[in-house]
């Protein structure tokens, strides 16, 4: 059988407008299960450590349902044998946060982890990843910090941000550079926005930069909240493929690995 895409869309894990840590969600249990007459029904497995917070979900209708059930074998009409009180849990849903970034990378039914959060805490928000650089530029309304990163290539250092090669210090040249910047939560300027177009992004495509991350105040409706932009994770999804077993349902173990391992590289 051959593989299958399967689709994560990238969002934001919020609690006051700030990146949800691991403390937060310390009471999340091991185990739910929701079960509704006329809604969807779930059972759902999580599983948190200091690195990530996985969740697996497979759910559900009790409706529609036909009295009658077709017999592929025999061709024949047969009696349903599930009540009307019972859910078939045919879907699956995977999702993964991770700690380090704050980014939540969901295969679907966000409906469903919104309720799963708000039974730890009802102020956890799910909040989009902004899918273009101009959306960003756009949204930012307030600088708390911006972090400039350049992998070791001398050919590459951009001397109007990094300052100190690394050959003055008798050690060589180090393998990166890093340079954060702190403003604690400046109004962001049209200065500012040339610059990450010209400079930061520019120096993404051109390589002269490995990495830019933003942390500060995005506009979200009608309020502010806390969010960062790295422009690693500016996709507003990625995919992996994995192959069904034999009841045409994914491994939930295999598709953990393989994101993590996508995910984490």
């Amino acid at each position: 059988m051959s593989k299958e895409n399967i689709k994560f869309s990238l969002h934001h894990l919020l609690i006051d407008g700030d990146r949800v840590a691991q403390d937060t969600l310390a009471s999340i249990k091991d185990r739910y299960v929701f079960a509704a007459e006329d809604d969807v029904s779930a059972t759902v497995e999580v599983e948190n450590t200091n690195d990530y917070l996985w969740v697996y979900a497979q759910t559900g209708k009790s409706f529609p349902r036909s009295d009658k059930v077709l017999n592929i074998i025999t061709k024949e009409e047969e009696q349903n044998p599930r009540s009307a009180n019972q859910a078939e849990l045919r879907n699956q849903a995977f999702y993964l946060y991770l700690y380090s970034t704050g980014i939540l990378y969901a295969s679907t039914y966000i409906s469903l982890l919104k309720k799963l959060l708000a039974e730890v805490n009802e102020k956890v928000a799910i909040r989009h990843v902004y899918k273009t650089r101009e959306e960003f530029l756009a949204s930012i309304k307030r600088i708390k910090s911006v972090r400039f990163i350049a992998e070791h290539d001398l050919l590459n250092w951009n001397e109007n941000l990094f300052s100190i090669p690394g050959d003055k210090l008798g050690l060589g040249s180090p393998k990166q550079i890093k340079v954060d910047y702190n403003f604690g939560g400046v109004s962001a300027t049209e200065g500012f926005r040339n610059f990450i177009r010209h400079k930061g992004f520019a120096g993404c495509d051109q390589g002269t930069l490995s990495s830019l991350v933003v942390a500060g105040d995005y506009a979200e409706g009608d309020s502010l909240v806390a969010a960062t932009f790295n422009l690693k994770n500016l996709e507003s999804s990625i995919s992996i493929q994995e192959r069904r077993n034999e009841s045409m349902m994914f491994d939930e173990s295999a598709v953990k690995e393989a994101l993590l391992a996508k995910v984490t590289s």
